[in-house]
């Protein structure tokens, strides 16, 4: 069973994600799927969203370059 603390720290961090990608939707006017596709403007700010995102969840490990540091 999970401890008290560790589900409070993943409902925070869930929490700061949902933040983060509604500040993301709000200052980029994201109001549908085009503006994705056809803004130049979102897409260039996308990259620092997905650094602040990978920040938080994780950055994905590679278990070949874990087996390689042994």
């Amino acid at each position: 069973m999970p401890k008290i603390q560790d589900i409070v720290a993943d409902e925070q961090a869930k929490q700061k994600l949902w933040d983060l990608c509604q500040s993301f939707v709000k200052d980029q006017k994201v109001s549908c799927s085009e503006c994705v596709w056809q803004s130049d403007r979102v897409i260039e700010n996308a990259y620092e969203l997905i650094d602040k995102m990978c920040k938080l969840v994780g950055f994905f490990k590679d278990p070949d370059d874990e087996e390689e540091e042994e």
